[in-house]
């Protein structure tokens, strides 16, 4: 496995930066989709009934209800 130069390194991180720059918005929309995901998931434990730290626990391992 031959690593990147310390150039190519640069050329990697600067395009990555510009991509993050050019879809921000995206980015905050898509963030902002995923905690009203995340938060709606928590909110169905607690409704069937399991403690706050069990909720949290099972939403932060990604598993479904």
């Amino acid at each position: 496995m031959n690593p990147l130069s310390a150039k190519d390194q640069a050329m990697l991180l600067t395009n990555v930066i510009k991509s993050l720059r050019e879809n921000w918005d995206y980015q905050i929309e898509l963030f902002d989709v995923l905690s009203r995901l995340r938060k709606a998931e928590y909110d169905a434990y607690i409704n069937a009934n399991f403690a706050p730290e069990q909720a949290l626990e099972l939403v932060k391992a990604g598993i479904k209800p």
